[in-house]
C-alpha cells in the first residue's frame, strides 16, 4: 500500500495560507511574521511533514515548563485584521516562557455538531486562544475542557450568561462616542451608524457609544439612516451598500461604521452616488488597519494596539497556566481616535 506524504500544499490548505508562504517559513525567511511562522512549523509537525525537522527548543524549557497553545480559528486572521498583529504579540510573549502556538481551522460542521477540530488532542495543550469565537454553545463546548482558555473578542454575552474563561477586548465605547461627538461639533445633525450591532461585543459595544454621543447632543438615533442587517449580508460589496444607501433617499450628515471594512465600503458606495468625504458626508471606522492609510482621504478612525494587546493576553494566558483558580478576567485594552481626512 502506497504511504501518502504529507507536502506543503496540505499545510497551506490547512492554515489558509498559500504554498509561498508556508515555503517562506519552513526556510526561516524573515519577510513572514514570526507568529505565523511558529503556526506553519507546528502544523508541520502535527501533520507529520517529514521534509522539515524543528529544533524543539521552544516544546519544553530548563525548568520544564513549557508546552502548546492551541490556536481555534475559523479562518487566519488577514493582515488587515486585529488578530494578526494580536498573534505575533501573543506568539512572542508565550515564546518566552517556553511555549509554542498550534493552529486548528474549525470547520462549520465542527461548530455546529459541538467538537473538537481534526488532529486535536486536550491532553496534549496547556491552553486555548480564540479569536473572534462567536457561537456561543462551540464557546461553552471549549469551555467545557477544563484548560485555560482565553477569548480576544466574544459573541454579545447576555446578563444571564458568562464564560469560564479570560476575556481579552479593545476599548470600543469611549473611543467610538468620541468619534461620533467629533462629527457632531464639526456640524453633523445627523448621523448613521453602520454594522450589524448584534454580531459581536465588540460591535455592540461601538453601537452604544455612538448612541450616547448622540444622547448627549440631544440628537435621536434613526434607524432609516442606519444599515443595521445582519452580519452575514455582503457588508464589504459596494453595489450592495451602495443599493442600501440609495434606499435611504435622504442621506445623514455622517456615518459611524463599526470597523474600517465597512467604512471603506460607505466611501465607495457614496463614490458611486455622487457624494464624496467630507465635503458631502463624513466618514469614520474603527481598527485603524494599513488599507486605511492608503486611501484618499485618509480615514478617520480609532486605532488599536494590537501586538501589545497580544502581549496582554498571553500574560494573561500565563498566570491563568501557572494560578488555576484565579477569578477569570475581563481586560480592556485602551484605544485611541485617530481623526483625518475623512471627517
Amino acid at each position: 500500500m502506497a504511504i501518502y506524504r504529507v507536502t506543503m500544499r496540505d499545510i497551506a490548505d490547512a492554515l489558509g495560507l498559500s504554498r509561498n508562504t508556508v515555503s517562506k517559513a519552513l526556510n526561516g525567511n524573515p519577510a513572514v511574521p514570526a507568529s505565523t511562522r511558529n503556526m506553519v512549523i507546528q502544523k508541520a509537525e502535527s501533520l507529520g511533514y517529514k521534509n522539515y525537522v524543528s529544533s524543539n527548543q521552544a516544546q519544553t524549557g530548563a525548568d520544564g515548563k513549557g508546552g502548546t497553545i492551541a490556536f481555534f480559528a475559523s479562518v487566519m486572521p488577514g493582515k488587515n485584521h486585529f488578530g494578526s498583529q494580536f498573534l505575533t504579540g501573543f506568539t512572542e510573549r508565550m515564546s518566552r516562557g517556553s511555549y509554542t502556538l498550534s493552529v486548528y481551522i474549525l470547520r462549520q460542521e465542527d461548530i455546529d455538531a459541538g467538537r473538537a477540530p481534526l488532529n486535536f488532542s486536550r491532553e496534549h495543550v496547556s491552553g486555548i486562544l480564540c479569536i473572534e469565537m462567536f457561537d456561543p454553545s462551540y464557546c461553552d463546548f471549549i469551555c467545557a475542557m477544563n484548560k485555560p482558555v482565553l477569548f480576544a473578542e466574544t459573541y454579545v454575552i447576555p446578563a444571564q450568561r458568562s464564560l469560564r474563561a479570560d476575556i481579552m477586548m479593545m476599548e470600543n465605547r469611549k473611543s467610538t462616542e468620541s468619534l461620533a461627538a467629533y462629527m457632531i461639533k464639526k456640524g453633523a445633525k445627523s448621523i448613521g451608524f453602520i454594522g450589524d450591532r448584534n454580531h459581536c461585543q465588540g460591535f455592540a459595544e461601538r453601537w452604544e457609544g455612538f448612541c450616547r454621543a448622540l444622547l448627549h447632543a440631544g440628537l435621536s438615533v434613526n434607524p432609516a439612516r442606519c444599515v443595521l442587517d445582519d452580519n452575514r449580508e455582503p457588508y464589504n460589496d459596494s453595489a450592495w451598500m451602495t443599493e442600501k444607501l440609495r434606499a435611504m433617499g435622504e442621506l445623514p450628515e455622517a456615518f459611524m461604521c463599526a470597523n474600517d471594512t465597512l467604512a471603506i465600503s460607505v466611501l465607495e458606495a457614496l463614490k458611486t452616488l455622487g457624494k464624496s468625504a467630507p465635503q458631502d458626508i463624513m466618514v469614520a471606522g474603527f481598527d485603524n488597519n494599513l488599507e486605511t492609510q492608503l486611501l484618499y482621504p485618509r480615514l478617520t478612525t480609532v486605532h488599536i494596539p494590537s501586538y501589545e494587546m497580544g502581549i496582554a493576553a498571553a500574560d494573561t494566558m500565563l498566570r491563568r497556566i501557572e494560578c488555576p483558580g484565579f477569578p477569570y478576567t475581563t481586560t480592556y485594552i485602551q484605544t485611541t481616535p485617530r481623526f483625518r481626512e475623512s471627517t
